[in-house]
């Protein structure tokens, strides 16, 4: 994370919001809880994969409004980001070793699978989602034929 960027989440840790519009519902125990809410915390809504933080909708504002967030990748609120994010590099896994089998980073992609079968995370979900309907769709016809 850039300076400016870890300036900006230390300041939003300063001032953070001791209670969210009543219209935010506490965290129950299957939800993620904001990383921010100060006392009771409330359901996150969103994730944040550059800042590793998950956002209710009241914190997750300064990532609208404010330029410094911008570039940041905000998905589902999510308990596992650590698993998004490359350990060697601490960047984003974006693509797919399929010569490894496993997720990788761009800069691993360049460094250590540098002319391995690579492709881009959401190719490889694609692919093994038409081979597990395939599959799905063959076990339904040996059933019926029992």
């Amino acid at each position: 994370m850039s300076k400016k960027n870890r300036l900006m989440v230390e300041k939003l840790k300063k001032t953070r919001l001791q209670a969210a519009p009543p219209d935010h519902s506490s965290a129950d125990p299957e939800d993620v809880e904001c990383d921010f809410c100060t006392g009771r915390k409330h359901k996150a809504v969103q994730s944040c994969l550059v800042c590793l933080a998950s956002y209710c909708e009241a914190h997750l504002q300064p990532h609208y409004q404010s330029q410094a967030f911008q570039k940041h990748k905000l998905v589902k609120a999510s308990r596992r980001l650590q698993e998004q994010i490359c350990s060697q590099h601490d960047k984003l896994l974006e693509a797919y070793c399929r010569t490894d089998q496993q997720s990788i980073c761009m800069l691993c992609m360049l460094d250590n699978h540098r002319g391995h079968d690579t492709v881009s995370l959401a190719a490889e979900k694609s692919e093994k989602q038409k081979k597990l309907e395939w599959t799905r769709r063959e076990y339904q016809i040996k059933i019926r034929r029992g």
